[in-house]
């Protein structure tokens, strides 16, 4: 059996006054009741004041779960404004480091695009270096060349001054001992012919050969 309600009992009470107070004056034209009339009365004000006690009780309890219903609804609200604050903290956190690995990242490129600029740098220098030594080394090597090129031509210029004039020589030491050897060739002749003329020739005649021979000798 369920629990009656405050106003079910007010209900009951407030039926029972009135069937009491119904009785009371059918009963009251046959004869005199005061003391239950005054019962009754009594009765009816202490209905009245449980029925005050009972709305007063469930107006206090009426405003206690309207008190429980806000606090809970205003705990809702801070547990709901709560969970928000946390996951606009979560999403913010979130951002942050994704910004953080973000700028990380940009970071690293930014260390990888400058290591390899130096790199490229590093290479071209060397490149330039290595194009530089070869064309010092090809100037150096057409230097030589040119400077051996002059040398053997000077060289062999002189080994051709030097080989005409030994040729010079020669040929002015063949001619020196051709004349030497026609000279003695003539003086041979000459002295054959004066032995010949000495053979035929007087004394006299002889004398003369000599100091032709002596003149020519000279």
């Amino acid at each position: 059996m369920e629990p009656t309600t405050t106003d079910e009992q007010d209900s009951c009470g407030f039926d029972l006054v009135l069937k009491e107070l119904i009785d009371f004056r059918d009963e009251s034209n046959q004869s005199t009741g005061s003391n239950r009339f005054e019962r009754v009365l009594r009765e009816l004000m202490a209905e009245r004041e449980k029925a005050a006690i009972a709305a007063d009780r469930n107006r206090q309890q009426t405003e206690l779960m309207a008190e429980r219903e806000k606090a809970a609804t205003e705990h809702l609200k801070q547990q709901t404004e709560l969970m928000a604050e946390r996951e606009k903290a979560a999403v913010a956190t979130a951002l942050l480091k994704q910004q953080t690995e973000l700028m990380a990242e940009r970071e690293k490129a930014a260390v990888a695009t400058a290591l390899l600029k130096q790199h490229e740098e590093t290479a071209l220098m060397f490149s330039k270096q290595q194009n530089d030594f070869q064309l010092r080394l090809q100037r150096q090597q057409e230097e030589f060349r040119t400077k051996l090129g002059q040398e053997m031509r000077q060289h062999n210029l002189e080994k051709d001054k030097l080989i005409a004039r030994q040729d010079q020589e020669r040929r002015s030491a063949l001619e020196q001992q051709e004349r030497q050897h026609m000279f003695f060739r003539e003086v041979v002749q000459q002295l054959q012919d004066e032995v010949k003329v000495l053979r035929h020739s007087e004394s006299g005649k002889s004398s003369v050969s000599r100091a032709s021979y002596i003149e020519a000798t000279r």
